[in-house]
């Protein structure tokens, strides 16, 4: 700054070394930013894209700020937040079972609480769930079945703390697994979470992407 004297709308708070009023610049970048907001986004990507140590050196002085400034759009965008957020899940699946099989093994007990909270709240959609789920049990429960056996089974794992899962997925396009005591296998409930349905022994290469199969 060079001089104090008001420009022509009065202001005082000083001009660059060209005489330039230093508010009425910054009003007519924001008039401008605003009328050609694509070019001016253009304009900051190919920037950043030529100083990649000046954007780093710049996040890192500005972290805190960044993340209010962040915080505040997000709490004035809840709409566009929640559809960046669905189309990012949407892009990356695995990254997301993974994220949620972590979280379930981190906090097993607010997982369950959440659960149970969801079926109180939507008790048509969960008996719907529990009926799917037994039907598909009894179209795949053979009459030669062990029920002794599964019995057992499920007794262990719930003394055990830990899940019954069926080896063979009984439901997938492209097997379709038993009911029965030599299907069954007890997991964790990380490592039941991140199977799914996806993986099995002697399981068909399609495509070099168990992706391919899974619903």
């Amino acid at each position: 700054m060079v001089s104090l004297r008001p420009c022509k709308k009065g202001h005082t708070q000083g001009r660059y070394k060209d005489g330039k009023c230093r508010v009425c610049v910054l009003e007519r970048v924001k008039v401008y930013a605003a009328a050609n907001r694509n070019k001016v986004r253009r304009y900051k990507a190919e920037w950043a894209k030529k100083n990649p140590l000046k954007v780093q050196a710049s996040r890192l002085a500005n972290k805190d700020k960044r993340r209010a400034s962040i915080q505040a759009w997000g709490a004035r965008n809840k709409d566009k937040v929640r559809l960046i957020k669905a189309r990012w899940k949407k892009r990356n699946p695995d990254a997301v079972k993974a994220e949620n099989a972590r979280r379930r093994a981190k906090n097993p007990e607010y997982f369950r609480a959440a659960v149970r909270s969801w079926a109180r709240r939507h008790p048509t959609y969960a008996r719907i769930k529990n009926s799917i789920r037994r039907a598909q049990k009894l179209r795949a429960m053979p009459w030669w079945a062990e029920l002794e056996k599964i019995a057992m089974v499920y007794q262990k794992a719930k003394e055990w703390r830990m899940n019954v899962d069926h080896i063979v997925p009984l439901q997938h396009p492209a097997v379709c697994g038993l009911h029965v005591w030599a299907n069954l296998q007890l997991l964790s409930k990380a490592e039941n979470s991140s199977k799914r349905n996806r993986h099995w022994p002697d399981m068909p290469d399609c495509e070099n992407s168990p992706k391919a199969y899974a619903l």
